[in-house]
This record gives C-alpha cells, sequence and structure tokens, in this order.
C-alpha cells in the first residue's frame, strides 16, 4: 500500500513535539488550565525553561473546551459546510490537515479554526466566526510544523510547534476583527534535543489508522 507521507510527517511531528491528538485528559478545570498555562507562557518567553515545564506538567493533556457543547445547531450547520468544502486526503491538492473548535477572542462565542495544506510547507490556519447565520472568514496564520493549544481566558491560541531542532511558540488571536501573531519565544534544542512538550492540547478532530490513513471525527458539529 502506498503511504500517505504528508500525513505521516504530522503524525510524526505530534510526536516529536509531545502533542497528543485525543485520549484521557488529566482533571483539571478550565480556569486552572488557564493559570497554569500562562504561568508556563511567562517562563518560556523569559527562557526559563525548568520553571516552565513544571507548571505544563500541572495542565490537563487535552483542553476542556466548554464553549463546544454551547454551540448552536445554526452554529453547527455553518461551520460543518466549511469543514466539508475539503477533502482530508487530496493528492495534489490543498487538504484538511485538521479542525478546531474554541473561544478564539473571548466574545463567549465558538470558532471555528481549519489547518489547511498540500504539505508542512504552505500550512495555512484559517479562522472563522459565525455571523449573521453563516461561518465568515476573518483571517489567516501561518501554521508551518505547528499544532494548537489552549490560551489563557480565550484570548488566542498557543501555536506550538518545531523543526530540525528549532521550536518556538507563538499565540494567534483576533484584534480588531482581524488574525494577529505574537511571538512567545524560541530556542535550538538541537536534532537530539528535548522537546518542551507542551499540554492543554485543542482537539484537532482528526485520528489515523495504523496505515497512516486519516478519518475526520465530525461528532461535535453533526
Amino acid at each position: 500500500m502506498k503511504l500517505n507521507w504528508k500525513k505521516l510527517i504530522c503524525v510524526c511531528m505530534s510526536a516529536w513535539l509531545g502533542v497528543s491528538s485525543g485520549g484521557e485528559a488529566l482533571a483539571a478545570s478550565e480556569k486552572s488550565d488557564g493559570t497554569n498555562m500562562q504561568k508556563v507562557l511567562n517562563y518560556y518567553a523569559k527562557k526559563q525553561y525548568k520553571k516552565a515545564g513544571k507548571f505544563n506538567k500541572k495542565l490537563s493533556e487535552d483542553a476542556n473546551e466548554a464553549c463546544v457543547s454551547k454551540m448552536t445547531a445554526p452554529m453547527k450547520k455553518a461551520y460543518l459546510k466549511i469543514v466539508k468544502k475539503y477533502k482530508v486526503n487530496a493528492v495534489g491538492d490543498k487538504s484538511l490537515w485538521g479542525y478546531y473548535l474554541t473561544d478564539i477572542d473571548n466574545d463567549k462565542k465558538t470558532d471555528l479554526l481549519i489547518k489547511i495544506a498540500t504539505c508542512e510547507a504552505d500550512a495555512k490556519l484559517y479562522v472563522y466566526q459565525f455571523k449573521s447565520g453563516k461561518a465568515k472568514r476573518i483571517g489567516s496564520a501561518g501554521a508551518f510544523h505547528t499544532e494548537y493549544f489552549a490560551y489563557p481566558k480565550h484570548k488566542g491560541v498557543v501555536a506550538y510547534g518545531g523543526m530540525m531542532g528549532e521550536e518556538w511558540m507563538r499565540v494567534v488571536t483576533v484584534e480588531g476583527g482581524q488574525v494577529i501573531e505574537k511571538e512567545i519565544g524560541s530556542r535550538d534544542v538541537g536534532m537530539e534535543g528535548e522537546w518542551f512538550g507542551l499540554r492543554c492540547a485543542l482537539n484537532n478532530h482528526i485520528t489515523y489508522n495504523s496505515d497512516y490513513e486519516p478519518k475526520l471525527l465530525l461528532d461535535e458539529l453533526e
């Protein structure tokens, strides 16, 4: 069987970074995760990685996004329409590499983030918000070798990534109706270095079987 190498790369990247794509989360509230994540980011920005790691261990493995359970039927329908526009395994064309449901700007409404790419080099994160009964795309951010995590008080999402021994953290947020990226910190961990392994991952709603074939999870939108 012919392997889908771009998906294999995505799976391996998650493993290198210590990212989970689902599974059991530690029992922790959204509020306590936010408090600990803020300390992680503050210490990481100051290059105090051991202190950052101490608070990272206190985070849930996966984010608890309470806003998802409050989505209305029209919102779910609008977001599902966007997600279904893309194939999950489109060879030589733009593919859906996962989607996220979170409140990115603390307006108490769930937003849709989708990761689209033909390969890691051109990966983009597109941000949609529900306005006037429709899913409206308001902007995008680079998603090169990057996964996404809960940001304190829903004032964005943490973009954590790495490649060739370099590791970085950024925040992607919405300000004034525009998508904005801000640097948190970065470092060189070396080819054999130890990745930080950020916790509190947002659900990317995609899984892979033993042959690295992807399956999109749509239960939260249907």
